[in-house]
């Protein structure tokens, strides 16, 4: 009788029996999400992704993508700016691109989640901040699923900040929604207790 059992069996995106030692495509999509050799896989990813997102993500990563290591909570925060909050923060990020500010918001709520209610904008780097919101709303965008680009998103989070409604899902992570847009807290920066804008987002 044979050990073999179908459910222990790789298959491809058809559903159809995989070879175990056949070679992995390495390519991610913007989620790090690989993205598989079948036809069915690669349409999946069109899909998702939109034909042109695809493709840049292929070009612009042709050996496949490699997760960086995360950086300390000081290089990814980066330069203080002070003086400013609010709406002048996120122009002076803007403009600078670069560093952080400190209690750029400040959000009644939180205090049962951060001792002070304070919120930090950080320009950060694509894993989170202004720079990666705005260029995760820009790809949304060009793939033909965001209405709203990576610039016109950044201008809308000081009034969803000041304005919106202060909800944890249930996973734990804080936002701010408004107006059918939603921008995203976390609470610590690699374990360190910081709250911090990591993305803002369209609701579809």
């Amino acid at each position: 009788m044979s050990n073999f059992n179908e459910k222990d069996h790789p298959r491809d995106g058809d559903g159809k029996f995989i070879d175990k030692n056949a070679p992995k495509m390495q390519r991610s999509d913007q989620f790090g999400n690989p993205i598989g050799d079948t036809p069915a896989e690669r349409q999946r990813a069109n899909q998702i992704l939109g034909d042109s997102t695809v493709d840049y993500l292929r070009q612009k990563y042709p050996k496949g993508f490699k997760p960086k290591t995360p950086k300390s909570q000081e290089e990814f925060y980066g330069k203080e700016f002070k003086g400013v909050k609010g709406q002048q923060a996120v122009e002076l990020l803007l403009k600078e691109r670069q560093g952080h500010v400190k209690g750029a918001f400040y959000i009644p709520e939180l205090p049962s989640y951060d001792k002070d209610g304070n919120v930090d904008l950080v320009w950060g780097d694509s894993s989170g901040g202004l720079q990666h919101l705005i260029e995760r709303r820009d790809m949304y965008k060009v793939s033909g699923v965001g209405t709203i680009s990576g610039i016109e998103m950044a201008h809308k989070i000081a009034d969803i900040m000041e304005n919106g409604k202060f909800a944890v899902d249930m996973n734990g992570r804080g936002y701010i929604e408004k107006d059918g847009f939603k921008v995203g807290l976390k609470f610590n920066y690699l374990g360190n207790r910081a709250t911090w804008i990591v993305t803002a987002v369209e609701i579809f």
